[in-house]
């Protein structure tokens, strides 16, 4: 017998449909006309579906009609007569279709399987991009063919269930903490399915405090976190992560200018890293390794939160003709992926020069740079400002401000830190300073 395909299955579901028309209620958004292997089966399902979207009732006599010049290559009426009459009944048609699904991703497979093994030996493409053609077709066939629903009744009672078991204590909030309580406190934490942008200029240290929040995540929440360092090497990571969970000014560790203790701290400090759940990359690059790393995680080990640093310089192995929208196709991936994979996402952007102009230099949703759709496409925006940056005589060096531009499930406002620039470390204040604009 040929895994390919399964013939019989294929005619059972036909029959079935033709017999009691309501049956394709059940498969019509799960099975697709190019699921079929047998070219004659896939002209009558594709005609079926005509004539469901059309509202007219599937019978010998429309089938035919809908066929019409393709009626011979379908086998004719002698056929669809065949069809009608093997057909046993509809009720196991989920499970007849399921195994023609399962079929054809198989199919998919071997010929994904084939041409990349083709392109390898003869193509032009580079390595890169036929790992990224192959994880992109193998990524379709896990999550195709989901059955969704409309219906309320099974939303209503999990929505519901879930309010009463953290009222009760039975059940944690579902959201993913950041370790610090007054961003949560403002955000209700990080959501699972959402796209969080922190944005800032240059020099402002949103890389410092996207690496406090990742650690943070990871060590305080107890989540599975991956960050992507594309700026920053693996060596210069770890010096921040060192200088900020061991005090220690970065300009020392920098220099190896440490004593027996301090170096013992570090080491110790360091080393317990691989103790928690918690991924560094630095020689990833491209948005489509991004992606096929994150969903190997998911798989293998769970992930929870992603960050990136940063979105403009994130690569891509397909061309735009500008920047705009490249920016565009890289935060609507971003978003999409937070939730086919069900965690969040984070991901640090730049904004433009039009903040030095103001007299009021904090950031607004206008500042960010390259393009609109990271405004539309983010759940939160979250601007990391220093006062003291610009007035180093009026402010205090020890004032960060983490300002909430746009949340789509939680609260604007401002959240003020304490921030320390030679451990390049990031602590919580008492207040929190709700947005009043």
């Amino acid at each position: 017998m040929d895994r390919r395909f399964n013939l019989k299955a294929e005619a059972e579901v036909l029959g079935a449909v033709i017999k009691e028309n309501k049956l394709i209620h059940e498969i019509y958004d799960f099975l697709l006309p190019e699921d079929f292997y047998d070219k004659k089966n896939k002209l009558i399902y594709s005609a079926i579906r005509q004539l469901q979207e059309s509202n007219f009732p599937i019978t010998l006599v429309t089938l035919t009609e809908a066929l019409k010049e393709n009626l011979s290559e379908a086998g004719g009426i002698t056929y669809l007569s065949e069809v009608i009459a093997s057909s046993l009944s509809g009720e196991h048609i989920k499970t007849y279709s399921e195994i023609i699904k399962d079929k054809a991703n198989l199919r998919r497979f071997i010929n994904c399987s084939n041409n990349a093994t083709k392109e390898a030996n003869e193509g032009d493409k580079s390595i890169g991009e036929i790992i990224s053609d192959l994880e992109s077709t193998i990524n379709l066939i896990k999550t195709g063919g989901k059955r969704h629903s409309g219906e309320l009744k099974e939303g209503i009672d999990n929505f519901i269930g879930d309010i009463d078991a953290v009222r009760r204590g039975e059940k944690a909030l579902s959201s993913i903490s950041s370790g610090y309580k007054n961003l949560d406190h403002i955000l209700g934490g990080f959501e699972r399915q959402e796209l969080l942008i922190i944005a800032g200029r240059p020099r402002m240290g949103k890389s410092a405090v996207s690496m406090n929040l990742a650690l943070a995540t990871a060590i305080r929440g107890k989540n599975k976190v991956a960050y992507f360092s594309i700026e920053m090497s693996k060596k210069q990571c770890f010096q921040r992560i060192a200088a900020a969970l061991c005090k220690i000014p970065m300009n020392k560790i920098k220099r190896s200018n440490l004593n027996e203790e301090e170096f013992s701290r570090v080491k110790n400090t360091i080393e317990k890293l691989s103790n928690y759940n918690f991924k560094l990359y630095d020689s990833v690059i491209y948005l489509e390794d991004i992606k096929s790393e994150c969903y190997r995680l998911k798989e293998s080990e769970g992930l929870d939160v992603v960050f990136i640093d940063y979105l403009q310089i994130i690569g891509l192995q397909t061309s735009f003709s500008n920047r705009n929208l490249e920016v565009s196709n890289i935060s609507s991936q971003l978003k999409r992926m937070a939730k086919e994979l069900d965690i969040t996402m984070v991901c640090l952007s730049q904004i433009n020069r039009a903040t030095e102009t103001r007299v009021d230099k904090r950031p607004i949703l206008a500042d960010l740079r390259d393009s609109g759709a990271i405004e539309q496409d983010a759940d939160t925006v979250m601007f990391v400002y220093r006062h003291a940056y610009y007035e180093p005589e009026e402010a205090k060096e020890d004032e960060l401000e983490l300002l909430i531009g746009k949340a789509r499930q939680g609260e604007t406002g401002v959240i003020p830190m304490k921030w320390n620039g030679a451990y390049q470390k990031m602590e919580e204040r008492e207040k929190v300073l709700k947005d009043s604009r």
